[in-house]
């Protein structure tokens, strides 16, 4: 895995991956199911997989939080350099 100066390591291919678009989806069809009263335990089953993978897989793949705590950090570096 690649990795920019700051050590932060840089999100591959996978991170924009088609796996992204088909949880969205299917987080959605459950949650209109849900509405139509039609959701069955398979449907929630599948909702909160496809929820967990959106939430770890974005992190492990996509290292969306070391970017966040990153940028947190140069901007408060920025904020004080303005003082």
């Amino acid at each position: 895995m690649k990795t920019k100066k700051g050590g932060v390591q840089k999100p591959t291919d996978e991170c924009f991956g088609e796996w992204i678009v088909d949880d969205a989806k299917l987080i959605r069809n459950f949650f209109r199911s849900l509405r139509n009263h039609k959701a069955d335990f398979k449907d929630f089953e599948s909702a909160w997989y496809s929820t967990g993978d959106l939430m770890f897989k974005n992190e492990d793949v996509c290292h969306f939080g070391m970017v966040l705590k990153d940028l947190k950090a140069w901007c408060e570096v920025e904020d004080v350099s303005k003082k």
